[in-house]
């Protein structure tokens, strides 16, 4: 996280971070697989949020952790009430890096090699 809110940060004036949180990964009532992230509080372990306001409640711990108050970072939850449209329309799971151009078309779809992405990759598709 600390090399994506540093790029958030160079970019600022060119660039909306939005960070879209959808499922989790590995709620330990679905897929209970040990996560390696660790927090101040410990080992991440959560179900899977079946509410919305679980779901915030889950994205705002996250904020706490692992952003700063005035992060560029915008966050948002997707509606596991409404079907999670976001995940359904644009399949990011686990994770991806979405860069969209200003006409709302995707540049990059990034995808991790090796468990990794390549920041510089993501990077270069947003200047």
């Amino acid at each position: 996280m600390p090399e994506i809110v540093k790029m958030a940060e160079e970019l600022e004036d060119q660039v909306q971070f939005s960070l879209i949180y959808i499922a989790e990964a590995h709620a330990n009532d679905e897929w209970p697989v040990r996560s390696s992230r660790y927090h101040s509080s410990g080992v991440v372990d959560l179900k899977q949020p079946t509410t919305l306001l679980e779901r915030v409640a889950v994205a705002r711990a996250f904020v706490n952790e692992y952003l700063e108050e005035d992060s560029r970072i915008q966050v948002l939850v997707d509606d596991p009430e409404k079907g999670d449209p976001y995940l359904q329309a644009f399949s990011p799971w686990p994770l991806r890096f979405h860069v969209l151009g200003e006409d709302g078309t995707f540049t990059l779809i990034a995808n991790p090699k090796s468990g990794m992405f390549d920041l510089s990759e993501i990077r270069n598709a947003l200047v």
